[in-house]
C-alpha cells in the first residue's frame, strides 16, 4: 500500500502586537519613555515629535523597552512606538507628553 504525505500550508508570520503601558518621565531636560515588551517583538522602533508635537524627527531603533530624548521644559511632545518581529512591524501606539 501506498503512503500519502499531506502538506499543510506554514502559519502566515504576523507582526507584533500594539505596544502598550508607555509612560513619559521627565527629569531635567530629558524624557524617559517606557513600555510594555511585546510578545514576538525583536525590537522596536521609536519616534518623538519636534517641540509643538506636529512634526517628528527620525525613527530610532532599540531592542529594549526603554527610550530617553532631550526635551524642553512646558512643550508639548508626541511618541510613537511600534514594535518589530519576524512578522514585520505592528500597530503604533502613540502617547503626548510636556516636557
Amino acid at each position: 500500500m501506498a503512503s500519502v504525505q499531506v502538506t499543510l500550508p506554514a502559519s502566515p508570520v504576523l507582526p507584533p502586537a500594539k505596544v502598550t503601558g508607555v509612560k513619559a518621565k521627565v527629569h531635567k531636560g530629558k524624557a524617559k519613555i517606557t513600555w510594555r515588551v511585546v510578545s514576538g517583538a525583536t525590537s522596536y522602533r521609536v519616534r518623538i515629535s519636534k517641540p509643538g508635537g506636529k512634526k517628528f524627527k527620525a525613527w530610532k531603533t532599540t531592542s529594549k523597552g526603554v527610550f530617553t530624548a532631550r526635551v524642553h521644559k512646558g512643550k508639548k511632545y508626541k511618541v510613537q512606538i511600534v514594535a518589530v518581529g519576524a512578522g514585520g512591524r505592528g500597530p503604533a501606539a502613540t502617547v503626548r507628553f510636556r516636557g
